[in-house]
Formats: C-alpha cells, structure tokens, sequence
C-alpha cells in the first residue's frame, strides 16, 4: 500500500510538473501574440497622425483599413466614397489613409492644374501596376512606369489623330448601321431592347473591327466567343473584386499572392486572337494602317526598347479601356435622352439638318452637330465613367501657396465625381443640363473643374476615340427612332457597389423603340 502511495505521489507531481509546464508555453504564446498584435497595432498606426501634425484635415483611419473600410465592407462605389471625401470638406486638399499609407485628395481645381500640369515631372506615375510577375497587367499604358510610358504613348498617339479617326470611322458606322438593325429586329416583334446589352455589343464590334482587324458581329449573331470573353473582364465576383483592389491599391499583396490584374482566360484568349491576326498579316504583308499594323512597327523598329509582352498588353489597354466605358457611356447618354424628350427632339432636328447637307456621317459632319457635342458632353458630367484620378508624388514636394510638403511615394487622388456634382462649378449637378456647355456658357467652365478623361499629359488616349463611337451610336439610333424608357425599365438606382467604373446598379435599362418612317 505504501509503495502504491509512493507511486501515485510521484506520477502527481510528474502529471504537476507537466501541467505547470505546458501552462508556462500557454502564457509564452499568449505573450507572444499579445507583442505582435501590439507591433502590428504600432506599425499600421504608424502614421495615424501624419497628416495631424502637418495641419491638414483629414479622414480618420481605422487599424488595418485606414479610409478604405466603407470600400472593404462594399457599402459605397468607389466613385461615391471619394466624392464623399470630397465633401467631408471646404479646405483645397485632404488627407486619407490607403491602409495606413497617407494618401491626399486634391479638391481645388487651380491646385489640380498646378500640380498635375504645370508640376508634372513630380506627379507622373500612378499607383499599382508594380508587379513583375504580371508582365500583361503591369505593361499597359494606364501603369506603365514614366519611362516608358513617354515613349509608348508617343508611339500610340498617331493612331488616334484626325486622319486615323477619319478612316475608323468608316468601320464605326458600318457597327452603327448594325445596332439599327439589331434594334429593328427587336422592335418588329414588339420587344424592348436591353440599352446596356445594345451598348455592350456595339462597341464590342467596334474594338473587334478597329483594334483587331476582324468582324466580330455580336449585333446579328448576339453571343459570340469575342463578346463573352470580353464580358469576363466586367463580371464582379468577390474575388475579382479583392484581386483588383490588391493590384491597384496595394501591389505589395498583389506581389505576395502572385495577383494579376486581368481575368486569365480573357488575357489568353486575346493575347491568341492578337498573335495570329499579327502573324498572318506579317506573311501576307497586308496592312489595314490598323492598331495591329501600328504595334508590327513598333515591335519591329524598337525591339530594344520593348518586350513583346508590353507591345501585347497595350491591345489588352485599348480593349479594355475602350469597352467598359464607351458601352457605359453609350448607355447613359440614351437613358438621358429617354428621360428629356425635348433634347431628344432638339438632337433630332440638327441631325437631320447637318446629314441634309452631307451624303455620309463623316467628321465634318459630327463637327458640326454642336448640340450633339453638347449632350455628350453634359452626359459625361454627370456619369463619369472613370470617378476617380490618381498620381504618385515621385520626389518631394511643396504644395503650392502652403508649408505642407509631401513624400515622394505619396498618392494624390482627384474625385472626378465630386468636381462634376459641386453645385459651385455646375449648379443644379443632378440636372441633365446640355446648355452647360453651349457656346457662350462653356467659356465659363472653370479649368479642372470637367474632367471626364482625366486631366494633364497623363489623360486618357482614347478618349477622342470613346467620344466618336458615343456619338456615333447617337446619331444612327436617333435618325431612326423615338425612344423611352420601357414600363419594366426601373428606374435608375446609383451606381454598382462593386465596380471601379461608374457602373449602372440596375442592369434592366429597358429601351422601347418606334422607328420613324
């Protein structure tokens, strides 16, 4: 009995010790963590009184999310949480946190032309984009470093001047009579037509046509392989959703996790289309003076200056660049349209008159449609596709007429949206005015204050391109149609949560159609 209490004391205090033992680790651990949930507090705290300290107002930031937890939540657009930024205040600038890096959103129109015209060798990079690993992604014009950048757009710029247009536009109203076609064969079985479906379509054949030397006819056929591969780049999973905001607001997690900023299999599929189309015009030495002609060229004589990867990605650029927010604009501009029957009657009138005196809708003609101009124009200011610009600041820098200087490394943001919807620049902003920008009222549109393709030398290189197709599309549906919106259209509902482009919530925009004989 003695010997069996003996043993049971000694496996108690054996059991005791590894008790004590394995407590002891618990408490390491748990100090352990305690430290780094501490450091990491401190690290993405770091900077929570950045702006504080320079005297300028700013947005409180929250641990791990500085401003952006609205966006991570997903309960505003991206275009509607700066324009609330930009709201929040009166003062020209305003400080933000991207996690915890201070970022700054410019609000006074002089400051945004000081800075990203007169000052731009301080502001010419953009963020994201920095990702080697991603060769397509990183290499298109949009994030393309400043070096390079300056001389790829030098290369791509002659494909958009007068000349060129001239000769596209061929091709764009050959797409144009189609959409007619397209909403005629609705019409005539008593349908409405789908204004976003249309938009998607026609543009879709357009880029088809223009950038890749093929036709692609998405308008008489309705689904084909170019349009579905093109609509995987717009289809707003949660993933896809988190992989771009990575890329874009913080490539160090896009580096980490190996993020791209394209859809894989839309990238491979016109990276394909691309390489065949050049190849077969290399052996049948054919040239369509087309965006694949350009890029031979270019492959051809500055082959020490670019990789075959950046050549390929700028087709990716304008493809991507050009279908999104030419078919959102197309869209928005005949929803506009619907909702003000007197313009649509006015537009109406000069076509018939201008095209009275010209056998064909050419660049003269557009010319002068000045109305036309007009109503394109308001409907940019109010839904500008892309909502938000940015640049990086690349050295140190004084704001002007300030003390404040800030690091190079600092992203600078410009809210489109809130510069087109402040009632001190375009009273009544939730009007469809197109009298903003007639003759005599647009010379008193302040500098900076519309900017639906961006501001400076970094703008938008297509956007005279963009605005030619829009009109286009205009002009074709409004010779030959009277159109509202349909009882099943709904109304519209702000923008998509999800999206970076200004993207219609309510996809059901529903157009009702009668032709005029």
């Amino acid at each position: 009995l003695n010997n069996g209490t003996e043993s049971y004391s000694v496996l108690y205090l054996k059991m005791t010790k590894t008790d004590d033992w394995y407590l002891t680790m618990v408490h390491v651990f748990m100090l352990i963590v305690l430290v780094l949930v501490v450091l990491l507090y401190a690290y993405l705290t770091r900077n929570k009184n950045y702006w504080k300290n320079l005297g300028v107002p700013f947005d409180k930031p929250v641990p791990l999310f500085g401003s952006l937890l609205p966006l991570a939540k997903q309960a505003i657009s991206v275009g509607d949480f700066f324009c609330k930024l930009y709201r929040s205040t009166d003062h020209p600038y305003y400080g933000l946190f991207i996690l915890g890096q201070p970022s700054l959103l410019l609000r006074d129109p002089r400051l945004i032309q000081d800075m990203l015209i007169g000052d731009f060798e301080c502001f010419q990079e953009r963020m994201g984009g920095k990702c080697d690993h991603d060769q397509i992604g990183t290499n298109i014009l949009f994030y393309m470093k400043a070096s390079s950048w300056k001389v790829m757009r030098g290369n791509l710029s002659p494909f958009f001047s007068s000349s060129k247009l001239s000769r596209m536009l061929e091709l764009i109203n050959s797409v144009g009579e189609n959409l007619v076609s397209h909403i005629r064969k609705k019409t005539s079985v008593g349908l409405a037509v789908n204004s976003l479906d249309a938009s998607t379509m026609y543009v879709t054949d357009i880029v088809a046509s223009c950038f890749f030397g093929f036709i692609s006819d998405s308008l008489s056929k309705g689904v084909t392989e170019f349009l579905q591969i093109s609509e995987l780049w717009t289809k707003l999973t949660f993933m896809r959703v988190v992989q771009t905001s990575c890329f874009v607001f913080v490539p160090t997690l896009a580096k980490m996790f190996k993020i791209k900023l394209f859809d894989q299999t839309s990238e491979k599929y016109l990276q394909d289309v691309f390489l065949q189309v050049m190849g077969e015009r290399k052996r049948s030495g054919q040239e369509r003076r087309d965006l694949v002609d350009l890029l031979i060229k270019i492959e051809k004589e500055q082959s020490h200056l670019f990789k075959r990867e950046e050549i390929i990605a700028q087709t990716l650029q304008l493809h991507f660049g050009s279908y999104d927010t030419t078919s959102y604009s197309t869209s928005f501009a005949l929803y506009e349209l619907c909702a003000s029957v007197d313009v649509q009657k006015k537009l109406r009138g000069e076509i018939n008159s201008v095209l009275s005196q010209h056998e064909i809708v050419s660049l003269e003609a557009i010319k002068k449609m000045s109305y036309l101009h007009m109503v394109v124009s308001e409907s940019l200011r109010k839904h500008p596709i892309i909502p938000i610009m940015d640049r990086v600041c690349s050295k140190p820098y004084t704001i002007p007429n300030s003390s404040v200087t800030i690091k190079a490394g600092t992203p600078c943001f410009v809210s489109i949206y809130g510069l087109h919807y402040d009632s001190r620049y375009f009273p009544n902003p939730e009007t469809f005015d197109p009298e903003r920008f007639s003759p005599e009222n647009k010379a008193n549109i302040i500098p900076g204050t519309y900017i639906p393709f961006g501001v400076g030398p970094r703008n938008c290189i297509g956007s005279r391109f963009a605005v030619l197709a829009v009109k286009v599309a205009l002009i074709c549906i409004i010779r030959n149609f009277e159109f509202e919106l349909a009882e099943d259209a709904g109304s519209f509902l702000g923008y998509d949560r999800k999206a970076f482009l200004l993207t219609p919530r309510n996809k059901s925009l529903n157009i009702k159609y009668k032709p005029i004989s």
